[in-house]
């Protein structure tokens, strides 16, 4: 069975949902930013949620 594609629109509005912000630049292109005070919770949290998302 094929797996349905994810918008970026549909993917950056869940992951906003969930707290995570992204930035779209095309249908397969999503940049995300770190700062200084991102930890590597918060950067497991966020994989957690892309995946979450995209299964």
């Amino acid at each position: 069975m094929a797996q349905a594609e994810v918008g970026d629109d549909v993917f950056g509005a869940a992951l906003s949902a969930r707290g995570v912000r992204c930035v779209s630049f095309g249908p397969q292109l999503v940049r995300f930013v770190t700062h200084k005070d991102v930890n590597r919770r918060d950067i497991e949290y966020t994989l957690k949620i892309a995946q979450e998302v995209l299964c």
